[in-house]
């Protein structure tokens, strides 16, 4: 990545979950720094200063991640600059970050607003707020959904519970596709779209920790109408091997 002055950086240390995103659109709307969650790690920066082997490092914010990682590396590196320039008191590329990040939450906000997830006793999403037993959606689950609603970057996800194994097969369908809804609106993709295709894990799990023993099927939504875009977003060789 080519800037002024930084010669390339990484980032590192964030997922963007949905529950990150709503943390940092409240904090945009309350107009203030709120608490993070407990479990909650800032993403962090490494970067290169050009002619200068010794690299620094820094911690930035949530909704900075979205602008950092996207195609255009000029436009990547000329971030992360203004960045370093608003934290040593330049009050221009302070606002101009200001400006960038509130369109891009308030484009979230948008979204998310008016959306509701699925959940009852077979369909449990990530962001619900509810405890379950191992019994119910396994160790795995109980593992998981604790760590995302302490904070921590977890992958949003989607939990059929034990109950889904005592219906009959149309019955299973129908609550496989309210798991799946929930993911589209989770991550802001589809499954088998063409621009923004929503690709996925199935894991299953035990009541108890079992290593190696229940399948796993990665990558589901590859199809040949999403690959297209997969290539378009990430490259031949990359959308290949997904």
């Amino acid at each position: 990545m080519i800037g002024n002055y930084i010669s390339s950086f990484e980032v590192r240390g964030n997922y963007p979950n949905l529950n990150l995103i709503k943390f940092s659109i409240m904090n945009r709307i309350n107009h203030k720094e709120l608490n993070p969650p407990i479990g909650y790690l800032p993403p962090e920066v490494e970067y290169w200063i050009k002619d200068k082997k010794k690299s620094y490092e820094l911690n930035v914010r949530f909704e900075d991640i979205h602008f950092l990682i996207q195609k255009d590396e000029i436009k990547a590196t000329e971030y992360l600059e203004n960045i370093l320039e608003a934290r040593k008191g330049n009050t221009q590329t302070g606002k101009k970050i200001k400006q960038q990040t509130s369109k891009f939450l308030n484009k979230k906000n948008r979204f998310y607003l008016p959306v509701k997830f699925y959940e009852d006793d077979f369909v449990i999403p990530s962001t619900s707020r509810n405890k379950f037993d191992n019994n119910q959606i396994s160790h795995k689950g109980t593992m998981l959904l604790d760590l995302y609603q302490e904070g921590y970057p977890v992958p949003d996800f989607c939990i059929l519970s034990s109950k889904t194994h005592l219906l009959d097969q149309e019955e299973r369908k129908f609550y496989l596709g309210k798991a799946i809804k929930n993911l589209e609106n989770m991550t802001c993709q589809q499954l088998g779209s063409s621009k923004s295709p929503l690709v996925f894990a199935i894991r299953c799990a035990m009541p108890f920790y079992v290593p190696g023993l229940m399948p796993t099927y990665l990558n589901a939504g590859v199809t040949r109408t999403s690959i297209k875009a997969l290539i378009r977003i990430y490259g031949n060789e990359v959308a290949n091997k997904i």
